[in-house]
Parts: C-alpha cells; sequence; structure tokens
C-alpha cells in the first residue's frame, strides 16, 4: 500500500515519460476522485463495498482504503465502520478464495457482513437499506462485465430495488489495468488467479481457463492472458452447468471439451452483451423478468456482476 500511495503522491513529470504508467496513474486518480467525492457525502457507517476475494473487488477495496488513508482514517478505525459485504454463493467457495479472504480480514482490518448462500444481492441490499440506512456501495464492475454497458460511475439502484447509490470506480479500467494495478505494487491477491483461473464464481460454475492451458501440461496465471475477451471463458453458462461439470470429470483429456466450453460460452456472452442494459429512469424496461441468453433473469444481472 505505500508504494501505491507513493505512485499517487509523485510529481507528473516523475512518470511523464512513460505513458503505461501515465495511463495506469489516470485511471487510479479518477477512481480516487469518485471514491472521495461519495466519502464527502456520506459518513462510512452509511457505506458497504462487495467482497468476494475476486481481482476486481481486491482493486476496489485497496483504493478505498487508499482514500481512507490519504483522508487520515486508519485502516482499524474503517474497518470498524465501512461494511464489507460477502454474499456466500450457492455452491460454495473455493478453500483458497476462503482462507485469501481469512487472511484480507487480518491483513486489512476487514470484518466481514456475511449473507449466507441463497441471499440475493437485492434481498441483502433491500436488508442494508432498511435496517442500517445504506446509502451507496462500492462495486467492481467494469464495462467489459455483462449488462454493464451503459453503467455510469455513479448511479441510483434499478427501478424495483432499495434505493442507493452503485459506485463504480472501477468502470473504465481493463483486464490488463487490473492485474498491472495488483502486481506492480505487489497488492494480494487469491493465488487461484496463478493456477489458470481469470474469473471466480463459486465451485459449480468455474474452471480453469483454456486460453491459458501449457502444451507441456499445466497453465499459465491469469495475467499473462493476451486475449482479454476471454476473461470469462472458465465460467460456465448456467444451463449447461451439468453438461460442464461431466466433461471436467472425464472429458479434458485432449482438451477438446474444454475448447467447446469455451466456444459455447462466448456465443453465450456475446449474446448478453448485445441485449438491453439495465436502464435507470422512471419505469422498468419491458424486458425484466425475461430470460437472456445466458440464463439469467434482467433481475438477476446485478448480482451477476458481484462475481469477478
Amino acid at each position: 500500500m505505500d508504494s501505491l500511495q507513493a505512485f499517487v503522491s509523485q510529481p507528473l513529470e516523475g512518470s511523464a515519460a512513460n505513458p503505461h504508467n501515465e495511463a495506469l496513474r489516470g485511471q487510479i486518480q479518477r477512481a480516487l476522485d469518485l471514491i472521495c467525492t461519495v466519502l464527502t457525502l456520506f459518513p462510512l457507517e452509511m457505506l458497504a463495498l462487495t467482497f468476494n476475494g475476486g481481482k476486481d473487488a481486491c482493486v476496489v477495496l485497496y483504493l478505498v482504503q487508499l482514500a481512507l488513508r490519504l483522508r487520515g482514517v486508519a485502516e482499524g478505525e474503517a474497518g470498524g465502520r465501512l461494511k464489507v459485504l460477502y454474499f456466500s454463493p450457492e455452491h460454495g467457495d473455493f478453500p483458497e478464495v476462503i482462507s485469501f479472504m481469512a487472511k484480507i480480514s487480518e491483513d486489512h482490518h476487514v470484518t466481514y457482513t456475511t449473507y449466507p448462500a441463497g441471499t440475493s444481492f437485492k434481498d441483502g441490499m433491500r436488508d442494508l437499506v432498511e435496517k442500517k440506512g445504506l446509502k451507496a456501495v462500492f462495486l467492481g464492475v467494469r464495462r467489459g462485465d455483462p449488462h454493464s454497458l451503459e453503467s455510469e460511475h455513479l448511479e441510483p439502484s434499478s427501478p424495483g430495488w432499495p434505493v442507493f447509490l452503485r459506485v463504480n470506480p472501477l468502470l473504465t479500467w481493463d483486464y490488463g489495468q487490473i492485474w498491472d494495478f495488483l502486481r506492480r505494487f505487489s497488492l494480494p491477491y487469491c493465488r487461484l488467479y496463478d493456477e489458470g483461473y481469470t474469473s471466480l464464481g463459486d465451485t459449480r460454475t468455474t474452471v480453469r481457463n483454456p486460453a491459458l492451458r501449457r502444451v507441456e501440461g499445466g497453465y499459465r496465471p491469469a495475467y499473462a492472458l493476451e486475449n482479454w475477451t476471454l476473461e470469462r471463458a472458465n465460467r460456465r453458462v448456467a444451463d449447461r452447468k451439468e453438461d460442464a461439470v461431466k466433461e471436467d470429470k472425464g472429458g479434458d483429456a485432449d482438451g477438446q471439451a474444454d475448447d467447446v466450453r469455451v466456444k459455447r460460452r462466448e456465443a453465450a456472452w456475446e449474446g448478453a452483451l448485445s441485449s438491453p442494459s439495465l436502464v435507470i429512469g422512471e419505469e422498468e424496461p419491458a424486458g425484466r423478468g425475461r430470460k437472456d441468453e445466458v440464463g439469467e433473469t434482467l433481475e438477476e444481472e446485478e448480482e451477476l456482476l458481484q462475481r469477478h
């Protein structure tokens, strides 16, 4: 965290000769500006941050903690006031994710507000808004995520949801910048990303990314992914989960089963990305509640975005 703070604080001319550095610094500064705006609008007790151990959630957590540090709020103090939300996945998290989250809790003074499996994001938000006075929640949404093409950095919750602000500090970040941020400043992330996973969901819907398979065996780390559009190629489409589980148990010896799954997922996500996004406004979009090509209802889109 110290190296991150130093990078943000150094004079502009110190890295002006490196456009790559300036691009990252610009993303960090814009994210911090947004976070600080929200911290100015609301007390910490009225704010929350979703965290599931994923790479995007990690970046948001570290940025929020840096913003608080720059405002003179110690991590220990913030940990007792800022709500960090964890929604247990329906089919269980990887042991590595659980261990990583425990370490984050210890090392970064994070106390989780945990919702059991089966609790929807919408119900969790309703509980926090009605009982805890929640006003805004920090999310790890990026514009490349499913159904996020029309999202804004700061936007109200969707019609029919409890009223709160969604804060998206990473909206314009790309996959490479996420990994540049984490690795450049030696910030911790779940070790599954070093084992071929590029996007984390529950144990039933997540496999290693075939695009990272080594010819000689094994998998390259997530940050080695060259085609960023394949970030979620390791996430099974909902209505094909059972087939994918069977393939994982006996059909991957020659890699063909994984390749077939990748093509299926790419096609499904392409259809999802071209479908109507969530609309913020006076009326609900006509398609709400209808199934899209990924097998999720439009009302479940916001929950889908929590897993990275």
